[in-house]
């Protein structure tokens, strides 16, 4: 956010369609998990990757009626426990979610305590502009809970939707599962947000919901919160042209950080060459080179930077199979030594290389004579 906060709050509403619902809960059951932690898992995965923060804490709210002595009293015992999941070292789904159901089962078991003890405990520095620990909240009604009317003698006892003026968390996501559709509202606080972020972030959260859903056994770090449409968007990248869009390996990132520090840097850069003593059909050998770049998609990735406030800070964009472009230099009519040839290589392997965009592969073709050629490959 680039705003001061303030506590005036937003709603945005969605709704998570039943067949949805119903992946959701058939996943958990196979987990052995609730709805609740593989819901809160997706949330906590866009609140990541929005941030770019793997310590993420989220306050939600409990009943604070564990006690026997106070089960049946009529007041108001809610309490707030904060559920803190760590997602450092890259973990599959289905490791994360045993992470956020350990946490929440962790903070569930001292929901008894205040959280005003444990803030007392924790001697945080507070500021009356922001909640602490936690600035975001997230709460599931499921089906049952959602639909509670009871009778207390002649008078009827139904729940009432209403709206607050202040929102108590920067954001809070809000889902009640109403027979075979989840509907989710999102309270925010506008100072921070704005409705079009709002909207985004919920995209996002979906998107990730159905990637958790359908690749389990993946890494957190190759989900994506964005489609492929959003991913071309934020790359500049041709949505017709590219087959598909995947994070930096560690090593790429390495790479892409220090050429953006040293844009002039050589450092980095490798090729080959090789000399050809024999006349040469040019057409037969770009064929051979097209042939490779179509078979691997290495030679097809460009690297390009991310144009958007969040996601990555770059991305591997991975082109569709198209024609390589092959340099020609025709050098016959000057004779050069080994030293000279070297040098010729070199210069055209190790030159100021701009990472970003850029095809990751040059081929160059050079003719010194009627039966003498050499191929160079640089990258």
């Amino acid at each position: 956010t680039t705003a001061a906060r303030a506590p005036l709050s937003g709603y945005h509403e969605f709704v998570l369609p039943s067949t949805l619902l119903t992946k959701v809960k058939t996943f958990s059951v196979a987990q052995n998990t609730t709805s609740y932690a593989t819901l809160l898992t997706a949330f906590k995965l866009m609140l990541a990757q929005h941030a770019h923060m793997n310590d993420i804490c989220i306050g939600t709210p409990v009943a604070g009626r564990e006690n026997a002595q106070i089960r049946d009293l009529i007041g108001y015992f809610v309490n707030t426990v904060v559920i803190r999941t760590q997602l450092e070292g890259n973990p599959t789904v289905v490791e994360l979610i045993e992470r956020v159901k350990d946490s929440t089962l962790g903070a569930f078991a001292n929901q008894d305590v205040p959280i005003e003890r444990v803030l007392d405990a924790l001697q945080l520095e507070r500021n009356f502009s922001y909640p602490p620990v936690a600035q975001v909240g997230f709460s599931f009604i499921n089906d049952q809970m959602a639909h509670i009317t009871q009778k207390l003698g002649d008078i009827n006892i139904e729940p009432l939707q209403f709206e607050t003026v202040i929102a108590k968390y920067d954001l809070t996501l809000i889902l009640i599962e109403n027979t075979d559709v989840i509907n989710a509202t999102v309270e925010y606080n506008t100072d921070l947000f704005d409705a079009s972020t709002i909207a985004h972030m919920m995209r996002h959260f979906v998107h990730l919901l159905e990637q958790c859903l359908e690749h389990s056994n993946w890494n957190i770090n190759n989900l994506s919160m964005l489609t492929h449409d959003e991913l071309c968007a934020a790359t500049g990248a041709d949505v017709l042209q590219t087959e598909r869009i995947v994070p930096l390996t560690p090593m790429q990132t390495d790479l892409y950080l220090y050429q953006q520090l040293h844009p002039a840097t050589r450092a980095n850069q490798m090729g080959y060459h090789c000399e050809l003593p024999f006349a040469l059909d040019i057409d037969r050998l770009r064929q051979a080179f097209q042939i490779l770049a179509d078979n691997s998609t290495t030679l097809r990735t460009t690297i390009r930077s991310n144009r958007f406030a969040y996601g990555d800070i770059a991305w591997q964009c991975i082109a569709r199979p198209s024609p390589i472009a092959l340099e020609f230099a025709d050098l016959s009519s000057r004779t050069l030594s080994d030293d000279q040839l070297t040098s010729y290589v070199h210069e055209f392997i190790y030159r100021p290389y701009k990472l970003e965009g850029e095809p990751p592969v040059r081929y160059n073709i050079t003719k010194l004579g009627d039966a003498s050629y050499v191929a160079i490959v640089g990258m």
